[in-house]
């Protein structure tokens, strides 16, 4: 994988890092919604369930709030993460096409005649097209794939209350 990064970016992955990252940060604000929408749930049900308890409209206010605000974050999340991603793709699609045409330049006239010029303009935009798509969309997306899943299972583990003292015995005094 790592070797794939490397070839992807031409040469300098670190330059995936922000693109990733940025898509990482998308990807945890647009999980908050659900949350939100199930602590609305949960508040209902807690009416409903045990009628002593009554319907907690000021939370039910806050989380919608909440959840009109965070309209504004993910606005500014998506746009961020779109900056990044595109900005590494045309980065590195640009510094490859200019390597390739010096690369072009340098070779005798003899060549470049036996060549067909679709075969040069395929490779000159076709090829970085693809490294541009996977620059932009593949890679964050991948990682991100990886990543949000692996976040949400810790999370959910270390926010799961009792369970995981009773299921997991050597876990019970970490927790």
């Amino acid at each position: 994988m790592k070797k794939m990064f490397y070839n992807l970016s031409g040469g300098d992955p670190k330059m995936l890092y922000t693109a990733c990252a940025a898509s990482i940060l998308d990807g945890i604000v647009k999980i908050i919604p659900a949350a939100l929408v199930f602590d609305i749930f949960n508040t209902i049900y807690q009416y409903f369930a045990d009628p002593a308890v009554p319907l907690n409209m000021t939370r039910l206010w806050t989380v919608c709030g909440l959840l009109f605000l965070l309209f504004a974050v993910q606005l500014f999340t998506y746009s961020f993460a779109y900056d990044k991603t595109y900005l590494a793709a045309y980065t590195v699609s640009a510094s490859g096409r200019i390597s390739l045409a010096e690369h072009l330049r340098r070779l005798s006239l003899g060549f470049l005649g036996s060549r067909d010029p679709g075969d040069l303009t395929t490779m000159m935009l076709g090829d970085y097209a693809n490294v541009e798509t996977s620059i932009s969309h593949y890679v964050p997306q991948i990682v991100t794939a990886i990543v949000l899943p692996v976040v949400a299972f810790v999370s959910l583990f270390l926010s799961a209350g009792k369970w995981h003292s009773q299921c997991l015995p050597p876990f019970r005094s970490v927790f």
